[in-house]
């Protein structure tokens, strides 16, 4: 029988005083928290050493004591991932989250789904029904891009509805008697059956923050028809030899582990710190979606993530991951530029493009501010370590571009024909959901995007007016069957803007260097092949 004689020393202590013996305990060394370690599948102190928790088996009293204490005090950080085994791994989701992309659209999505199943899923009024009816009627347009009344993430999530709907509904139609004639649709609808190819999108769409593993890859890329024969292997492998540094993002990682805890372990959390660094794969943007749960799950757990500029969201469009798309090696042309298009434009100047910094902005920030994403999830966009050369390129270029949405939403607003104008601007101008509005608001108490520079301030209406006035955007008696005429008038005058570029400031390296981090040594003197192309 125990007696408190044989109890540990510091269990006579006052409880309070125990409290605080337990708390220097557990900060000691770790003052900077803990750091997710992804192939041990634990976590380190932030010095990547093995976390001390003796004390806490000394007796099952102090234990329960101590029970989630650590996970309380200390902030835990997730980085993006990489290493030589995930980087192939990354690269193959990129892959079938791209051709997830580049084969199903609204054009698709109409032709394989009934009407009425679109009006059952997306409702009568939705941007969703509208895009159905218009690519029914009208020739294919080429682009589907980001958002003109959701963010794209919802957009993709309500795709990936549709085609359940089309995979199980009766009603829905299993070919097409016209397929549509676009450059590398890879399914060849009259020897493939429709159905099971599109479940397999189902695997990578509903959560593109996922981390598969080479075996769900294996069965992901054997469900996707493809014109090579070669190909189910090739999927597997050709990624070996490829330069390109790719990886996972900071929320796929976290994502990760908080799936492998117990509920009863999670209910500990206090703060995550999410440090996307790099460039990610499979639209990282929307990846803070996939946290949702565990935050309603624990209200009181924050999360704040951290986009690196110039490290990452000034870099996405040199990797092609600003709409999650890379280059195919399926298709024609050099192979070596897979995943990594653009290149020309950022070493002609070693500069960054103005057109290459906004569309990413303002993605990340859409994505943040949805709906959906609780007020305990924030955003700050980091400019460090050169916070005067990010304030430039806001003041300059991103304001600019917000002003110009602005415009475009202000002379192009008749109720029938606003849709129609975005959807047909979409690709050449960009059009963010709200993006003036929030970065209007940045740095403001109400909003959960921050940023650690001045991000300049919204043009004024004299500026805008100026704008619509200058350019000819729209006549003030311009008839709406007139819209169409007026839309390429505003493409060349935007893109005619759009030549500032913005170097590095120091201690970054030139912006050259910066995207050449993302490849091996010595990639200049390899040529990437896939591997049936070696030896023609």
């Amino acid at each position: 029988m125990n007696t408190q004689s044989s109890y540990p020393p510091i269990l006579l202590l006052p409880g309070e005083l125990r409290n605080q013996i337990y708390r220097e305990y557990l900060f000691a060394g770790t003052e900077d928290g803990y750091v997710y370690d992804f192939e041990a599948g634990k976590l380190r102190t932030a010095n990547n050493q093995p976390i001390e928790l003796n004390l806490m088996y000394t007796c099952k009293l102090i234990a329960r004591e101590m029970q989630g204490l650590a996970l309380c005090l200390h902030t835990v950080t997730f980085s993006t991932l990489y290493s030589t085994n995930l980087r192939t791994r990354a690269a193959r989701w990129a892959y079938f989250v791209s051709r997830f992309g580049r084969n199903v659209n609204w054009r698709t999505v109409g032709q394989l789904v009934a009407p009425e199943v679109i009006r059952e899923v997306a409702g009568a009024r939705s941007f969703v029904h509208a895009i159905s009816q218009y690519h029914q009627a009208e020739d294919y347009l080429s682009f589907d891009w980001d958002g003109w009344d959701q963010v794209p993430s919802v957009q993709r999530s309500l795709q990936a509805q549709l085609i359940a709907k089309a995979v199980t509904e009766p009603a829905c139609r299993t070919d097409i008697s016209a397929p549509p004639k676009v450059e590398n649709f890879e399914y060849l609808w009259d020897e493939v059956e429709l159905r099971g190819g599109l479940a397999a999108f189902l695997d990578v769409i509903r959560e593109p923050w996922s981390i598969p593993t080479e075996d769900e890859l294996d069965t992901i890329g054997a469900r996707l028809p493809t014109r090579k024969q070669k190909a189910p292997a090739a999927l597997r492998n050709m990624w070996q030899d490829h330069p390109g540094r790719f990886r996972f993002s900071a929320a796929a990682a976290a994502i990760h582990f908080l799936s492998s805890l117990p509920a009863a372990t999670r209910k500990y959390m206090r703060t995550i710190r999410l440090c996307e660094d790099r460039v990610s794969v499979a639209h990282p943007e929307c990846h803070i979606r996939g946290l949702v749960p565990y935050c309603l799950e624990n209200p009181a757990l924050r999360i704040e993530r951290r986009a690196d500029l110039w490290n990452n969201l000034f870099q996405t469009n040199a990797w092609g991951q600003v709409s999650g798309q890379f280059h195919d090696p399926f298709e024609s042309g050099d192979p070596f530029e897979f995943g990594l298009i653009r290149w020309s434009d950022i070493a002609e100047d070693d500069a960054l493009p103005a057109d290459h910094a906004t569309r990413p902005v303002a993605l990340w920030m859409a994505e943040a501010s949805h709906p959906e994403i609780p007020d305990s999830i924030s955003l700050v966009l980091d400019g460090d370590p050169t916070p005067e050369r990010s304030a430039e390129v806001f003041h300059e270029a991103i304001q600019r571009d917000a002003a110009w949405q602005i415009a475009k939403e202000r002379r192009f607003n008749d109720p029938e024909n606003a849709f129609l104008m975005r959807m047909r601007t979409a690709e050449a101008c960009w059009h963010a959901v709200r993006f003036p509005q929030l970065l209007a608001n940045i740095n403001k108490p109400t909003s959960r995007i921050k940023c650690n520079f001045d991000p300049g301030q919204p043009w004024c209406e004299d500026q805008i007016t100026e704008v619509i006035r200058t350019n000819k955007i729209a006549e003030d008696n311009l008839e709406p069957s007139s819209y169409d005429g007026r839309v390429p008038d505003l493409v060349t005058a935007w893109e005619w803007r759009r030549g500032l570029r913005f170097a590095t400031a120091s201690p970054l390296p030139s912006f050259w260097s910066l995207v050449e981090e993302n490849m091996d040594p010595g990639y200049e003197e390899r040529k990437w092949l896939p591997p049936w192309e070696v030896g023609r």
